[in-house]
């Protein structure tokens, strides 16, 4: 029902519902002025409020009306988050990096943005903390004006809640960056690293706060195996929403 209030004040998404419930209210509340300044005097409803009351209320149950039909006529719709995997991942100034309790890619995460890289932050469950700790001493001594920071105690997720990684990103998102001068186009989280629900968890607050995803993909060998001698390579998550009606009937 909100998504439908919505489109009567955004023109974005249609002229003409825009059109109606700006009128709807310009009208109303021009009314109920006028009307208010008219008690105040002591004098009865002029015609023309009169005339101006029947216009608002007209113009509210069209707007009702056109509310109702788009509710009970809304067509599900599907849609698909593109992935390319063709596009190279432009270096960021700041990275959010699941971490595992092995490092696995997180070191070559790192290594592809650490030319620009400004902040990295760890999100880290209790069973990763002292691998997040290793990895900010190892990168924080050969790098020492870069910010590694490594969750506090409290900052700590749950490995098996969704709930938790997702906080704990738009957090960062939202409220860190901005001590460090960042902004969302700045940051980009890698979701290779950690448990399911917290690759879930990322994924959702990524999507919520529109910055930039990637994930490490391994070079294999000619015979299929991965190559442990060189860097897997980041690949951008596209996840621009595109929707798609679904076929009637």
């Amino acid at each position: 029902m909100m998504e439908r209030l919505k489109a009567l004040f955004d023109p974005n998404r249609s002229i003409f519902l825009f059109v109606v419930g700006t009128a709807t209210l310009t009208i109303s509340l021009q009314a109920l002025y006028d009307s208010a300044k008219s008690l105040a005097a002591k004098q009865l409803l002029a015609p023309e409020l009169i005339g101006a009351w029947v216009l608002a209320c007209v113009l509210f149950l069209v707007s009702a009306s056109l509310i109702l039909y788009q509710t009970l006529h809304r067509k599900p719709v599907m849609g698909r988050v593109e992935i390319n995997e063709e596009e190279m991942v432009r270096q960021h100034k700041g990275l959010i990096l699941l971490v595992s309790p092995k490092p696995n890619t997180a070191p070559a995460a790192i290594r592809h943005h650490i030319d620009t890289l400004e902040v990295c932050w760890f999100v880290a469950s209790r069973d990763s903390l002292n691998t997040a700790e290793k990895l900010k001493k190892e990168f924080a001594e050969a790098y020492p004006y870069k910010r590694f920071i490594v969750p506090e105690p409290h900052q700590l997720v749950d490995s098996e809640e969704v709930a938790d990684s997702y906080r704990r990103v738009v957090s960062i998102c939202t409220k860190e960056r901005m001590q460090y001068g960042l902004g969302l186009n700045d940051l980009i989280a890698d979701i290779t690293g950690g448990q399911k629900p917290m690759t879930a968890g990322m994924a959702y607050a990524c999507l919520a706060s529109g910055i930039d995803m990637q994930y490490m993909k391994g070079v294999r060998t000619a015979s299929g195996d991965i190559n442990t001698a060189v860097d897997p390579l980041p690949i951008r998550i596209n996840q621009e929403f595109v929707p798609n009606r679904l076929p009637s009937g």
